[in-house]
């Protein structure tokens, strides 16, 4: 394997709020979802799936928030296997 990878969902509010990882009382009032999976290595889009309508600014700005939020799962890996390498 030459990368691991992360699936970050996010919404579009009714409103045009972007939401990372929303919780269900967020998913209510909702115009569109997304989802995108990042390689670990360039955080390249290996995959994504969109429902909904929305704009191409509110496409790549949900892009850019969930790359962000990428980072945050690639780190837990990281935490995780340094925890639990030493027990394998």
């Amino acid at each position: 394997m030459k990368f691991l990878f992360a699936a970050v969902h996010c919404i579009i509010t009714a409103a045009g709020e972007i939401v990372v990882d929303p919780s269900i009382k967020e998913m209510v009032d909702v115009s569109a979802q997304l989802t995108f999976v990042f390689d670990s290595v360039d955080k390249n889009i290996i995959a994504s799936s969109t429902e909904g309508s929305f704009s191409p600014e509110k496409f790549h700005e949900s892009i850019s928030k969930c790359r962000r939020g990428s980072d945050h799962l690639f780190s837990y890996y990281r935490d995780a296997v340094k925890k639990y390498s030493s027990a394998l």
